[in-house]
């Protein structure tokens, strides 16, 4: 009987255990779908599904939290990575970064009913120019990253009476919401979330959208894991299975495949060009040894 006690508890002894990875996604559809018959079956949910067929051997968790959320990361908590984030010099100080995927840039989104509004004529707008409208109020995510160029305008004017800052719960359909109720003129989204919370009825429409000067290009979303020993090794091992899957026609697909013909069309090259460079080299914030 001793022996058999000893045995078991060998076996259940750390250097047995499956190695984990505690994912904390955001709660953004479509691209991670949190509660309900979908849980688990966003787009992006489904890319991390296929990086984990690299990883048979390691155990992958999910957690849900606010998108504004880096908490976890400030706390550099064991075992924990995020699946989407933008790469600012602020969160490199917290967290080692590798490029996962690419996303068409934020659009400019606003009520419909103000296209009647001249200033909306446009099919591109200088976020520069509209926050200095004082007739007009952009509304932001106070912890949110839209990429650098824009995080660069928005931090310039934020005190400014033509900047709202939404800090706590700022997700997109929270934003949206007040967008129609009129608390600010114009948000920044990316457009297939707009859509997607308008044709599930978390917010009304109809919406409208138009481009950013300052930001045309795709951004770049990558992982981020803790800033610890652990996380290093992790981001290594991560950046080499997806230098391995970028180059298939499964992770193209999972990639790409949702957006509307228009979207790949527009940015077939943005497309093409990160596939590449992401398949051909190392793609992390650790610096060469």
């Amino acid at each position: 009987m001793l022996r058999w006690l000893i045995l078991i508890s060998f076996i259940a002894s750390p250097a047995f255990a499956k190695e984990r990875i505690i994912w904390y996604k955001p709660n953004w559809p479509p691209y991670y779908e949190s509660s309900g018959p979908k849980t688990g079956q966003g787009y992006i949910d489904k890319l991390l599904d296929y990086l984990q067929t690299q990883f048979p051997d390691v155990q992958f968790d999910s957690n849900y939290y606010a998108l504004s959320s880096l908490e976890q990361m400030r706390q550099q908590r064991p075992n924990t990575c995020n699946v989407s984030h933008l790469r600012t010099p602020a969160r490199e100080k917290i967290a080692y970064f590798t490029a996962f995927y690419i996303q068409p840039p934020p659009s400019l989104v606003f009520r419909l009913e103000d296209w009647r509004n001249k200033i909306y004529e446009a099919k591109v707008f200088s976020l520069e120019k509209l926050l200095n409208e004082k007739n007009l109020r952009g509304g932001f995510s106070a912890d949110r990253s839209y990429g650098s160029p824009l995080d660069a305008l928005i931090r310039k004017n934020r005190n400014s009476s033509s900047v709202s800052m939404i800090t706590g719960a700022a997700d997109s359909t929270s934003m949206i919401n007040m967008l129609n109720s009129k608390k600010f003129d114009y948000v920044l989204e990316y457009e297939e979330v707009a859509h997607y919370v308008v044709d599930n009825k978390l917010a009304e429409g109809p919406l409208g959208f138009s481009e950013v000067e300052e930001q045309r290009s795709p951004v770049v979303v990558h992982i981020a894991c803790s800033k610890t020993d652990w996380g290093k090794k992790t981001i290594l091992a991560l950046d080499k299975a997806l230098q391995k899957i970028a180059s298939t026609a499964k992770y193209r697909h999972l990639m790409e495949d949702w957006h509307s013909p228009q979207i790949r069309e527009t940015y077939r090259k943005d497309f093409d060009d990160f596939y590449k460079k992401r398949a051909s080299a190392s793609w992390t914030n650790i610096p060469s040894p």
